[in-house]
């Protein structure tokens, strides 16, 4: 019922803890939803953890998730989410969603994707997307008057971050570790 960001450095355990929260998931009758924008996904590996997956007669994984590595840009992860909400709100998935991305610092906005941006539109596109969107989406599921008979489930939002470390502006000034796209997915976060 809120949004939850992992933040660390490289090999630090991030997608590890996402995908036991996967396992999580499953366990409780959850639907997982991989949002999967680092590309270096290991299917391996998640299964070594405990992940129910098997591969079908095409070599594609299948199981009780969701799974989605084809982004290029924030927006389209942010509208896959969108779009999953929206069939949660609809009766159409009956039950939890815990989504997953990996990882959020790792994907451009669409104008940087393009060549016409940088660092500081993917902080605006993350500010409009997550922290004034999918945010208050997300915690409405747990509010008191959201579950109910017509809406009972709730949604999660499980997001792994890489830090960037932001320089002191005085010799006496102690660096700080800040978590890549802007503050306002931090600020949106329960834990």
């Amino acid at each position: 019922g809120g949004i939850n960001m992992l933040l660390g450095h490289s090999n630090t355990a991030k997608t590890t803890a996402l995908v036991l929260t996967a396992v999580d998931a499953q366990k409780k009758g959850h639907l997982p939803v991989f949002i999967i924008s680092e590309k270096k996904w290991k299917w391996e590996h998640a299964i070594e953890l405990g992940l129910e997956a098997e591969k079908d007669a095409n070599g594609q994984w299948r199981g009780d998730f969701i799974f989605n590595d084809t982004f290029d840009y924030i927006e389209q992860c942010t509208d896959f989410i969108n779009n999953i909400l929206d069939a949660q709100e609809k009766g159409e998935i009956d039950r939890s969603i815990v989504f997953l991305w990996d990882s959020i610092g790792s994907i451009p906005c669409k104008m940087t994707f393009e060549g016409k941006g940088g660092k500081m539109h993917n902080a605006s596109t993350l500010s409009d997307k997550i922290g004034m969107g999918i945010s208050s989406r997300i915690t409405k599921t747990k509010s008191e008057d959201w579950p109910s008979k017509d809406a009972p489930f709730i949604s999660t939002l499980v997001i792994v971050n890489q830090p960037w470390v932001d320089l002191p502006d005085n010799p006496f000034g102690q660096p700080e570790i800040k978590a890549k796209g802007g503050e306002a997915v931090w600020l949106a976060c329960s834990l």
